[in-house]
């Protein structure tokens, strides 16, 4: 259910500011949303002139040649890829299918939040487009090219697998995902609950209902999973390779 919200009687006469595409040019305007027309405004953008066309053109050339400079994964990401990773090699595939084709779009299968949490978040790195449409769906989510569109200069693969070399570990994790959270359940209330296993696991927030607690060892995971089963919590060991989890 969406709350519908009634304008103003008389058109917004506030100023504000409006962009083209690339966010290189500005214009403040008269708002004009409300009045009896409607909520629409004078002006929702402006066009790009040919500085901006010249400009992106260039730094398609750019990233064509070196590669989309990297943006920092943040830790939350890169675990979400560890616990994926089979998943993060198809998808690192499917986006570079997208861009070196004619294709505008391509539907990703999703089966679980993890895989759509890394979908939403790493299309980010790739100057893809999400469409807020699917994000209510289970199964796919429908990614985009836009103008900005280009191959990381580093995928978020090679810096897991720079990860698992220098920390000389195994690129298999193990996990175990809380769900069905209350709304008022925070960090600290899930660290509590793990705190003799502090330092060997790394808590990622999927959504407000949902986290992964992800461990490098396995015995260690099964061991904090069997403390947690009975609690006042919902936990189940979360399987990359399926659907399937054992739950509690």
């Amino acid at each position: 259910y969406q709350r519908r919200v009634r304008g103003p009687k008389v058109p917004c006469q506030q100023k504000t500011q409006v962009f083209c595409s690339c966010k290189r040019l500005s214009k403040t305007v008269i708002c004009m949303r409300g009045g009896e027309n409607g909520n629409q405004s004078a002006e929702d953008n402006i066009p790009c002139d040919s500085q901006c066309e010249f400009l992106i053109r260039n730094k398609k050339l750019t990233e064509a040649f070196y590669g989309r400079p990297n943006s920092d994964y943040d830790e939350g990401l890169i675990q979400v890829g560890k616990v994926s990773s089979t998943f993060l090699q198809r998808l690192e595939q499917m986006f570079s299918d997208m861009l070196s084709s004619t294709s505008t779009s391509v539907v990703i299968p999703c089966t679980n939040k993890v895989q759509r949490r890394l979908v939403v978040e790493y299309s980010k790195h790739w100057g893809l487009d999400i469409n807020t449409h699917d994000l209510d769906l289970n199964r796919t989510i429908r990614v985009s090219k836009s103008k900005m569109s280009a191959r990381p200069s580093v995928l978020l693969s090679s810096v897991i697998m720079s990860h698992n070399r220098n920390n000389s570990s195994s690129s298999e994790v193990h996990a175990i995902h809380f769900f069905d959270l209350n709304t008022d359940i925070k960090t600290y209330h899930l660290t509590s609950f793990l705190y003799p296993y502090v330092d060997l696991f790394e808590l990622v927030w999927l959504d407000d209902s949902n986290a992964l607690a992800v461990f490098r060892n396995e015995n260690i995971m099964l061991e904090a999973f069997k403390s947690l089963q009975g609690g006042i919590f919902k936990v189940k060991i979360y399987a990359s390779s399926s659907t399937s989890s054992t739950s509690t």
